[in-house]
């Protein structure tokens, strides 16, 4: 072996290290990096038009930081009205006469055999769904 092909076994090695360390945070290294070329015109242009990067700079940080703030706030408020509108559908459906009441009561008639009931199973969920929405509109 000589040392060319030492020194590509090392590299190799040292690729796969890298991969192998930074794999857990590799979202956040894909998506700074997009962030960043995206980013990049903006930030040439406020440079040339002020005169002052460390300005320009900052700005673009904090435009970025409040659309990403902005984007996670509305995924967030959406997220709450959906799962509060869910639990409300499920414990309408879970009412007697609903009909996840009659699935419930096909898919559950083992349960009969080791001694829960159907009744109970629904209260239960019925009483979880309902903390479920007053717990998602609180939130929001």
């Amino acid at each position: 072996m000589n040392g060319r092909r030492a020194l590509a076994w090392l590299a190799g090695g040292a690729v796969v290290a890298i991969v192998w360390l930074a794999w857990p945070f590799a979202t956040g290294l894909l998506l700074g990096a997009l962030m960043g070329f995206t980013c990049q015109p903006l930030y040439l242009r406020l440079a040339a038009w002020s005169g002052r990067p460390f300005l320009a700079s900052v700005t673009v940080v904090l435009i970025a930081g409040l659309a990403i703030l902005g984007s996670l706030a509305g995924f967030a408020s959406l997220f709450i009205d959906q799962a509060s509108a869910l639990a409300a559908a499920i414990r309408e459906e879970l009412k007697p006469g609903g009909m996840l009441t009659g699935w419930l009561k096909t898919v559950t008639g083992w349960l009969d055999r080791v001694g829960l009931s159907t009744e109970a199973l629904t209260e239960r969920l019925r009483a979880g769904a309902g903390e479920i929405a007053s717990g998602s509109a609180s939130v929001a």
